[in-house]
């Protein structure tokens, strides 16, 4: 199992030092970079060996997904250039999470909706595939969008695209606030692609003195034979203590987990 911690470019040093695997990068922020921005994070990850090899923020809330003000190719065009850059520094999983842009309206047909979506991930799966990257579907509360908000649902979803680069994530955080328990991960199975873990009573980062049972959540892994990426995605309780806090964490997740691979 590999861990790795969602961050900015400006942490790199920090997680390498810290003994991580891999950075998960914002999507959104990659796809819009000036080039000659783009090449100082391709000469950071090159120089550092610590590659993205996940990124998450796909995609910016204007840009709707589903809806009157949708425009897939505006999509399109925004994902060519991030998905290319992605897979460039080293990256394998692009989390769609992105709970503006997939948003349904209030009072938008519901049959019509659900076509739309379907429409949008499926585009954005074939131009994953075209850059060798896997979409994971991330599960989000309600208190962020009003669609896929289980892990369940997630699986629904993947399954009516019927890629087999479009997965699905399991994120600890929003399963807690949704009242899933450890075990529904069970529900993803073989299309489990990546994994989200923060403190789920506050979001911040896990710490030796928290009381949620991290083990049962890697224990519910295990039991699915879940063996690659689980990525930090949490607050810090002090930013004058953050790589205090995330050096704590990664030794966390060492002893609830198995052995980085």
């Amino acid at each position: 199992m590999k861990f790795g911690c969602c961050a900015g470019i400006e942490r790199l040093p920090a997680l390498q030092r810290m003994g991580f695997d891999y950075i998960e990068l914002n999507l959104s922020q990659l796809s819009s970079l000036p080039q000659e921005e783009y090449m100082g994070w391709r000469q950071a990850i090159d120089n550092s060996g610590l590659y993205a090899e996940a990124f998450n923020c796909m995609l910016p809330g204007g840009c709707a997904l589903v809806g009157p003000g949708r425009d897939l190719g505006k999509i399109r065009q925004l994902l060519e250039v991030g998905f290319a850059r992605a897979a460039q520094l080293g990256g394998k999983i692009a989390v769609l999470g992105s709970g503006g842009a997939r948003r349904i309206p209030e009072n938008m047909d519901a049959a019509r909706a659900q076509e739309q979506l379907l429409e949008a991930v499926d585009a954005i799966g074939a131009l994953a595939q075209e850059n060798g990257l896997c979409v994971a579907l991330e599960p989000l509360c309600r208190k962020e969008t009003n669609v896929i908000n289980s892990v369940e649902e997630a699986c629904r979803l993947a399954r009516l695209i019927n890629r087999p680069n479009v997965r699905v994530l399991a994120d600890l955080y929003h399963m807690y606030q949704e009242g899933e328990d450890a075990g529904q991960v069970k529900a993803a199975d073989t299309l489990l692609a990546h994994v989200h873990i923060a403190n789920p009573e506050g979001r911040y980062y896990p710490a030796p003195q928290d009381t949620y049972p991290y083990h049962a959540f890697f224990g519910a892994l295990n039991k699915i034979a879940y063996n690659s990426r689980v990525s930090l995605e949490a607050n810090a309780r002090s930013q004058d203590c953050w790589e205090q806090e995330v050096g704590q964490a990664l030794a966390v997740l060492r002893q609830a987990g198995p052995a980085s691979a």
